[in-house]
């Protein structure tokens, strides 16, 4: 049995990090929304809290413990001055923060008074990513590259210092495409069609066809017209978190050789007034 393992390509983004990368430069992430200790009172404290009850301060949560200090010298947490105005989240073993809207960038500034800190990054996808960072001071930012995955949540240990100037937000420059993703055909053998640029929860419809031209225009999509000529409904999906849709269809046996349309098709707004359509993805049936 062959099923097909469709990855979705990566969406265009403004900045040259994720996967297995960070940013050392804050400016490319200053434009995200911001959230500044120096907006709680010093020797603010909060503890216990846990990932299901987190403590939110300026839209994002932390767990364990929330604890607001000027009084620790961490070189470059404080314009360079030890003990100045900005205040900052400290925790001496490991501190948990998420935006409380998971985005496709997240960034701030830290310090340790160890020699190293790690930092893992836990993203939509199910993946983590573990960072070792040397050195006292610096800015740590990161971006997974999509705005169909974001990151979710962030882990420092053994920090013993603090954090300030939280960033988050998209750096994705916008949505990703509705798009039917590429397609790996045998004839006679299950095959998984896949749509990516969907929103969580929508059903795509995935239609076929062996030639394209002026389709049908269904109303049920308000009119949207297809590219398919007599195209047949191979079934649908619900979109998951990461706006993608995975529909296992069979490869009828007798077309090999020949070249197979799909389109996917999104019904939206009253009446489907606001459906979308993706373009036309082809491939031959071997």
């Amino acid at each position: 049995m062959l099923v097909a393992a469709l990855l979705a390509a990566p969406a265009a983004h403004a900045q040259s990090c994720g996967g297995a990368s960070y940013n050392t430069d804050p400016a490319a992430f200053a434009a995200l929304n911001g959230s500044d200790f120096q907006n709680v009172a010093v020797n603010t404290q909060s503890r216990g809290h846990t990932e299901a009850s987190p403590y939110v301060f300026e839209g994002v949560a932390y767990w364990p413990d929330f604890w607001v200090t000027n009084s620790f010298c961490i070189p470059g947490m404080d314009s360079g001055v030890c003990g100045g105005t900005n205040n900052y989240l400290g925790n001496f073993w490991q501190t948990w923060m998420a935006p409380a809207t998971p985005s496709d960038a997240f960034g701030f500034r830290w310090g340790t008074q160890g020699s190293s800190a790690t930092i893992t990054v836990y993203t939509s996808d199910g993946a983590s990513y573990p960072f070792v960072i040397n050195g006292q001071t610096d800015f740590f930012g990161y971006c997974t590259g999509s705005a169909s995955v974001t990151v979710t949540k962030i882990l420092i240990e053994s920090a013993d210092g603090g954090i300030d100037d939280v960033v988050w937000g998209s750096l994705s420059g916008g949505p990703p495409p509705f798009e039917v993703q590429p397609l790996q055909l045998l004839a006679g053998f299950p095959t998984n069609l896949a749509a990516a640029g969907a929103q969580p929860g929508e059903t795509v419809w995935f239609l076929g066809s062996l030639a394209t031209g002026a389709g049908p225009c269904p109303a049920l999509l308000g009119g949207q017209c297809l590219d398919l000529l007599q195209p047949q409904v191979l079934g649908s999906a619900v979109a998951d978190a990461n706006g993608s849709a995975v529909l296992q269809v069979l490869v009828p046996a007798g077309i090999s050789g020949q070249t197979a349309y799909v389109q996917a098709a999104i019904r939206r707004g009253a009446g489907g007034v606001d459906s979308v359509v993706a373009p036309v993805r082809s491939a031959v049936v071997f």
